[in-house]
């Protein structure tokens, strides 16, 4: 079991992970770009597990304390959500408003049926002054989780 939260207190999201059904707990901080330089926090974390390559995948937004520059960012688990790889930019935020990334989720295709099976799709919206844009083809950007972030060995 994986949940995570915003944690603005500490500097980034909140990892909460259990192997025996909630009654012991592995937590901690996560999805940071640079940790410890420019002042970047995690927020808005999404969850998904990757049954074909036996992962689980983080997604959130990244961003200076100001709230500009938010990136979208995404990390892998290949323990079930104990440790987590360094975090990778899937797309850069570019300022305060050129463009400013929002509203980000993650799924992945578990159906072994499908021709699909371990795919992952990420999509988020990219906003510009007082229009938006959704990314990717139509709302949604498709990639292979070792193409989003590739495994640490």
């Amino acid at each position: 079991m994986v949940a995570s939260s915003n944690d603005y207190e500490s500097c980034c999201d909140q990892f909460y992970t259990s192997y025996n059904g909630g009654k012991t707990w592995y937590t901690g901080d996560m999805s940071v770009e640079a940790p410890g330089q420019n002042k970047r926090t995690g927020s808005d974390p999404v969850t998904a597990f990757d049954d074909a390559h036996g992962t689980v995948i983080h997604s959130s937004l990244n961003f200076l304390n100001d709230g500009c520059d938010g990136d979208v960012v995404a990390s892998v688990s290949t323990d079930g959500g104990k440790k987590w790889n360094t975090v990778v930019e899937v797309a850069s935020g570019g300022g305060c408003d050129n463009p400013f990334n929002d509203k980000e989720w993650i799924t992945v295709d578990n159906n072994p049926a499908s021709p699909h099976y371990g795919t992952a799709y990420m999509t988020w919206t990219a906003f510009f002054g007082d229009r938006r844009e959704e990314e990717g083809d139509g709302a949604a950007s498709k990639a292979h989780a070792a193409d989003v972030v590739e495994p640490q060995a």
